[in-house]
């Protein structure tokens, strides 16, 4: 006797009611994990573990930009949370209280972009973040102690045109 599909089906109902459950317990748990992922990214939106990190809300995403040591060298790190990033589409530029400035390009390393030149000590400057390559937005962020008894307050006033490399 040839056992059918069917046949097998009336004669063990149980079979198909536990690929059932499997099929459907692997979809919902596939539809979790795809919502904690999500969850997971909203809210790093509106945690600030680092007062020397800063979040950058853009039309198309938003990023997080702050300074780490990374094998004795201070870094700029520049995570995109929500939305999608190219490495030429990001570049700093940084105005010091005594009229220096820096611009520092960046790498790709995993999901975040690193800048390739290290950030000199003390940690007390504006920088100019550039996002987007055709249609480029400027955001001008502080760093370092408050702005009034470290000079960052003049030094962002007069930063108002971009500053360029220095020569």
């Amino acid at each position: 006797m040839t056992l059918t599909f069917a046949t097998y089906v009336f004669t063990y109902p149980w079979v198909l009611t536990i690929a059932f459950f499997a099929i459907a317990g692997g979809v919902i748990g596939a539809m979790i994990w795809s919502w904690q992922l999500r969850a997971d990214k909203i809210a790093a939106l509106y945690t600030d573990p680092d007062p020397e990190t800063r979040c950058i809300y853009l039309d198309n995403g938003t990023l997080r930009l702050d300074i780490i040591r990374r094998r004795a060298a201070w870094r700029f790190r520049v995570k995109p949370l929500l939305g999608l990033l190219q490495v030429e589409d990001i570049a700093i530029v940084t105005l010091r209280p005594d009229g220096s400035s820096e611009t520092f390009t960046f790498e790709k390393r995993g999901r975040d972009f690193l800048s390739i030149t290290k950030v000199h000590l003390p940690h007390v400057f504006v920088a100019h973040l550039s996002v987007g390559h055709e249609r480029s937005r400027e955001f001008v962020v502080s760093f370092g102690g408050d702005r009034a008894s470290s000079g960052l307050h003049d030094v962002a006033r007069r930063s108002k045109a971009k500053p360029g490399p220095e020569d």
